[in-house]
Order: structure tokens, then C-alpha cells, then sequence
């Protein structure tokens, strides 16, 4: 008998290409189908997706036929999928209802092993602390003992200028010795034992969506605590394409360096793809170099040893701002955009990095960057 009772997919983002203009085929078919046997292999009961399962509200046939078929697989197995909706897959009636045997959580909940399972489908900020009254109002079960599945932007996991739509401790504060909040659309695993005693998971993304999220991707599976209630959790990583991330390029040496030791690296990332079985359009890897804007002259020898055996992706790291120079060029131009653009492609120092996000975090800029130069002159 398996020892966990839920397996927890990240947002899957179903769709054909994970970025637009790179012929970048496949990779979200592949790892929703890994993941699927995964959750097979280990028994569990049941299957959780927290939102953004499909990439658009409007779909071409491949996306749903791959939903499709991998929850009919799921079904024959015995397993049963629990779903909400995020922002990106909206629909009437949900895509996941193409399953007889999948479960629309939103205001409903299904019980397993013992736990009661229930959601909230992406709420915009107005209406978040309704539909968290409203679990609050209805939920009849043990809180310890149950699990929300939501779809938000939280903060303090984002900053304030991504605008997120409500606080971790919201949560709490409804519900309070909730169990476990499980919560898509941060596409990074990571957990947080909040100061108001709240456990939060965000599963992550199953693949890359972006060159910046972390390149590690996992099934989430959850076992039952008998203690505390709250369940044990285990990560199964996923197979995904591989990404080659170059230590930072400082100097023309290191280039050369890369240009001596690549081809073994690349060999190395093709032995993964053989061992887990990747097809051949994901693998051709993701590769990133950040160099010193300095170098911008010598880094076309990369792009030519690259060629189509990989996706280079490029991060120049621009003059590192000090907080000394700050002053000068906000005292000279004040103007709010223009260094606010900088601050953010910039490496800053901390000092500076906080008034960038004073300054890009809504309200009024100019306000804020007065209240700065107050501080400035008192200090």
C-alpha cells in the first residue's frame, strides 16, 4: 500500500511551444505525461492541480487531447483529479471536465484518507477575501485536516509592484490552523511556515517557462500525518529538458574556457536526455551565459559554438549602480521612469535595490522619492 495519498502537479501550461519565437517543441506534453506516471507508480488517490493546467482559455485540439488522455489514464488507474482554475485557463465548463472523473473544487471539496480537500478558483484582489470567507463559513470539516487549493499571487513571495492579489497571512486569518495551502501560479517549488503558523507549498512549474525560474521541476507527493495534519511532503523530480547554466563570464579567458570545455558539457546533457528517455526535439538544451558587459565584442564566438545544438540565452550584466551614484543621477534628472528602468537591469547594492522597489511599487513615485532625499539629508 503506497505511503502518500496525493500526488500535486505545479502549473502545467499545456501548449506547443514554452517560448514563442524558439522552436522549442513538446516540452510540456512530455513532463505532463512523466508526471502522470509518476502519480501511477506511487498509488496515490488522488491528484491535485492547482490552476493553469492549459496555457490559454482558447485552445488548439493537441493541448486538450493531451489533458484528455492523461487524465482518461489517471481514471483507468483509479485515480482521481481535483482541479481550480487559474488565471491562464479559464473556461465554461473548465477543461478538466473533458475527464468523467475529475472534480471542480471551487466552492465543492472531496475527502481523502482522512483529509478534506478544497478550493478557490484565481480570484481577482477584490474578490479574494469573499471566497476566503466563504470556505471559512462552510468548511465543516477539522481545519488541521484540510487542504486549499488556490491560484493567487502572494505576497511576501512577490513583491509589492507585481501587485499581488492578497497576503499568505489572509489566509490565516479565515481560516486559522488550516492544515496546508497548496497555491499555484509561483513557478518555483518552495514551502513557508508562516509566522501565523500557516504551511504554504507552491508546487512550482513543470517545465521552463522562463530562463529565469529555477530549472528543477517536481511532483509533489503528499503522505498523511498523523500528528500534526498537516501532510508529509516528498518531491520527485521531473524529467525535463536540460539547461546549461555558465558560471558568469568576468573576462576573455573565461570565454575561452567555455570554447575548451563545452562540448563535454553538451555531452554530458545528451546522456541525460538518453537516460530518461526525452525525445529528440527537447534535447537541444537551454543555455544561458551572463557575461560583463565589457565583453559584448567577444561573446559572438559562443553563439558560433553553440549553433543549433542548444537555445543561448543572453544576460548582460550592466555597471553596478552604488548608492553614492544613486544620489547624483536622481538628484540631476529626478526622473522616476528612466531610473527605474535602470535599477531594474542594473546589479544594485542593497541600499539601492530598496529604493528601486520604493520606487516601483505603486503610489505616487514622486512622493516617495522625495521622502528618500529627505532621509538622505537627515542622515
Amino acid at each position: 500500500m503506497s505511503e502518500f495519498f496525493a500526488a500535486v502537479f505545479g502549473d502545467v501550461h499545456l501548449k506547443d511551444k514554452i517560448y514563442r519565437n524558439r522552436p522549442m517543441y513538446g516540452d510540456p506534453y512530455f513532463v505532463f505525461n512523466a508526471a502522470v506516471d509518476i502519480a501511477i507508480e506511487n498509488e496515490v488517490k488522488v491528484v491535485i492541480l492547482p490552476g493553469d493546467i492549459l496555457d490559454k482559455q482558447s485552445n488548439n485540439s493537441k493541448p486538450i487531447a493531451c489533458l484528455k488522455a492523461g487524465l482518461d489514464k489517471l481514471d483507468d488507474a483509479g485515480i482521481q483529479v481535483a482541479y481550480i482554475q487559474g488565471q491562464h485557463c479559464m473556461a465554461d465548463p473548465p477543461w478538466p471536465s473533458v475527464s468523467k472523473n475529475s472534480v471542480h473544487l471551487h466552492r465543492n471539496s472531496i475527502e481523502v484518507d482522512g483529509y478534506t480537500i478544497t478550493g478557490i478558483d484565481f480570484q481577482a484582489k477584490e474578490n479574494l477575501q469573499d471566497e476566503l470567507s466563504w470556505v471559512s463559513e462552510t468548511l465543516k470539516a477539522e481545519p488541521a485536516k484540510t487542504i486549499l487549493v488556490m491560484h493567487q499571487v502572494w505576497s511576501p513571495w512577490m513583491p509589492d509592484f507585481t501587485l499581488p492579489q492578497g497576503h499568505l497571512d489572509d489566509v490565516s486569518g479565515f481560516i486559522p490552523e488550516l492544515g496546508l495551502l497548496v497555491t499555484g501560479d509561483l513557478h518555483e517549488w518552495k514551502t513557508e511556515l508562516t509566522a501565523e503558523g500557516l504551511i504554504a507549498l507552491s508546487p512550482g512549474s513543470m517545465c521552463m517557462q522562463s530562463i529565469a525560474e529555477p530549472e528543477d521541476k517536481y511532483v509533489t507527493l503528499l503522505g498523511s500525518c498523523r500528528v500534526s495534519g498537516t501532510p508529509n511532503m516528498e518531491k520527485v523530480r521531473l524529467p525535463t529538458r536540460p539547461f546549461i547554466d555558465w558560471p558568469f563570464l568576468g573576462t576573455v579567458s573565461d570565454i575561452d574556457d567555455v570554447m575548451r570545455e563545452f562540448d563535454e558539457v553538451f555531452d554530458d546533457t545528451q546522456s541525460y536526455c538518453e537516460q530518461n528517455s526525452l525525445p529528440d526535439e527537447m534535447c537541444a538544451p537551454l543555455v544561458r551565459f551572463r557575461y560583463d558587459h565589457s565583453l559584448s565584442g567577444d561573446i559572438h564566438r559562443l553563439e558560433k559554438l553553440v549553433g543549433d545544438r542548444g537555445h543561448i540565452f543572453w544576460k548582460e550584466r550592466a555597471p553596478t549602480v552604488s548608492e553614492d551614484e544613486l544620489g547624483v543621477v536622481l538628484g540631476a534628472s529626478g526622473d522616476v521612469k528612466t531610473m527605474g528602468s535602470l535599477l531594474a537591469s542594473a546589479e544594485c547594492e542593497d541600499a539601492v535595490r530598496a529604493v528601486a522597489e520604493r520606487l516601483l511599487s505603486g503610489g505616487n513615485p514622486e512622493e516617495e522619492l522625495s521622502r528618500w532625499r529627505k532621509e538622505q539629508e537627515a542622515s
